[in-house]
This record gives structure tokens, C-alpha cells and sequence, in this order.
């Protein structure tokens, strides 16, 4: 099989491209001496973006540093990407942005919004979500702010 994927390899890279009508080993042959190097390893370092997959917790939930950041409803127990940069954490589902929070010290972090969508999925007859929510987010916050 190794031989058959090198074989492949060797025959593209010697016909010509439906794109650009040219032979990619003879472009790539007359561009090398053009190409730079890469800026060294720290520099690379400074621009590069942290990537971590995470479970989604029971609570639709992701723990990034000890504290809990919330995620819209529906993704429980599914395997998530979080990127962190500029004291932002983004996280992804395949490769769509589901939501985004502020770093934060505090233990539970809530979107309304997030905490909004759960309670409707989980309590679908209950009048009066939005204030359940809002009190209910507001025992949260006052539960673990000297944490």
C-alpha cells in the first residue's frame, strides 16, 4: 500500500494541474529559490493558537483551567475545540464557533442565554423561564464568588 500512496504522489506531481495547466515538480522546482525560511521556533511560537478538544459535562459544560464555561444546549457528552487567544476562549463544534466567553477566575461561568436554552430542553412546561433563570444565575454568582 505504501508504494501504491508514493506512486500516486509521483504521478500528480508530474501531470499537469487542471488549474493552473502547469506540471507541479516543475513550478515547484523554478519557486523553491524563492521560498524563505521559516522565522524561528519562538517567533512561530508567538502567533501560534492552543487548541484543546474537551468533553461537554452533563450540564453543558467545558472546564478550561479549573473553571466551567457553558456551551449552547444540545451538546452534551459531545467533544468540543476550544481555541484561547487574547484572553478569549472560543469554542468549536467540528469547525463552527458555538460561542465564545471572556477568561474568567470566577469557578461557573454562564451565558444567560445558554442557561436560558438548557431550562427550556430540560423543563419545556414551565412558565416564567426567563425569571427562574435569572434568579437561579444569581444564586450561581453569589454561591462561588469568594472561590
Amino acid at each position: 500500500m505504501k508504494n501504491f500512496i508514493s506512486l500516486s504522489k509521483d504521478s500528480v506531481n508530474h501531470s499537469y494541474h487542471q488549474g493552473t495547466g502547469k506540471v507541479p515538480i516543475l513550478a515547484y522546482k523554478k519557486e523553491k529559490n524563492l521560498l524563505s525560511p521559516l522565522p524561528n521556533k519562538r517567533i512561530r511560537d508567538f502567533y501560534k493558537i492552543d487548541h484543546h478538544l474537551v468533553k461537554v459535562n452533563t450540564s453543558n459544560m467545558i472546564t478550561y483551567k479549573s473553571n466551567q464555561y457553558s456551551v449552547p444546549a444540545g451538546y452534551i457528552g459531545k467533544t468540543v475545540g476550544l481555541q484561547v487567544y487574547d484572553n478569549h476562549i472560543y469554542v468549536y463544534y467540528n469547525t463552527e464557533c458555538i460561542t465564545e466567553h471572556v477568561i474568567s477566575q470566577l469557578k461557573i461561568n454562564y451565558r444567560r442565554d445558554h442557561y436560558i436554552e438548557t431550562l427550556t430542553t430540560s423543563l419545556p412546561h414551565t412558565e416564567n423561564i426567563e425569571e427562574m433563570a435569572k434568579k437561579n444565575l444569581e444564586a450561581i454568582d453569589e454561591a462561588y464568588k469568594n472561590e
